[in-house]
């Protein structure tokens, strides 16, 4: 047999079994379909998107203190909106003043010995010029001078020191924003390592 028999064949058997199906539903007319429909309306349609996200500020800071205190005052409330340069926090300022007042003496005292050296310097080298004064005992003269003017920046630098601690008691905010959860209360101990 050709291929061409064989299709032949197998189209001729595929048509006799067609036929030989059940019968067919006689209430429909044959060519009719049975269709569902919907009525169409007119509205604004506005679609949704959800996604999952956290959001986080585009500045975030810490607030830690620049010394260790006893906290005495919370400036503002968690949750509050604040601007920069605002008083957050106060440390007591009680130990740091005293330190202040402490380095403010030791000042003085280290300028008055400076100035004395100085006036002593100066008639020094007049008495070294007329010959009045060895030249071992001139350079103990140069020599004090310049160890109370070294004594004098020490001082100078523990004063700058103890005034910016005492300046340090006060937290302001560095930013405008709004402040987070505190894990600091009225009381606590707080130090430069804790982190809240």
């Amino acid at each position: 047999m050709t291929k061409t028999a064989i299709s032949t064949a197998l189209s001729l058997s595929l048509l006799f079994l067609s036929g030989c199906g059940a019968e067919q539903n006689t209430d429909l007319p044959p060519s009719s379909v049975e269709v569902s429909t919907v009525a169409v309306t007119h509205s604004d349609v506005f679609p949704t998107t959800e996604y999952v996200g956290r959001t986080r500020a585009p500045e975030d800071v810490q607030i830690r203190p620049l010394v260790s205190g006893r906290l005495i005052t919370k400036a503002v409330a968690e949750g509050a909106d604040v601007k920069k340069g605002e008083l957050l926090y106060e440390l007591d300022p009680q130990p740091f003043q005293v330190r202040l007042n402490a380095a403010k003496a030791e000042l003085a005292k280290t300028k008055a010995k400076m100035l004395q050296a100085q006036r002593t310097l100066q008639r020094a080298v007049k008495l070294h010029q007329e010959g009045s004064l060895s030249p071992l005992e001139f350079e103990e003269v140069e020599l004090e001078e310049t160890t109370s003017i070294a004594a004098y920046e020490i001082a100078k630098s523990e004063f700058d020191k103890a005034e910016l601690e005492l300046n340090w008691t006060k937290i302001y905010s560095p930013i405008d924003g709004r402040v987070s959860n505190s894990g600091y209360s009225i009381g606590d101990i707080v130090t430069p390592e804790a982190s809240h």
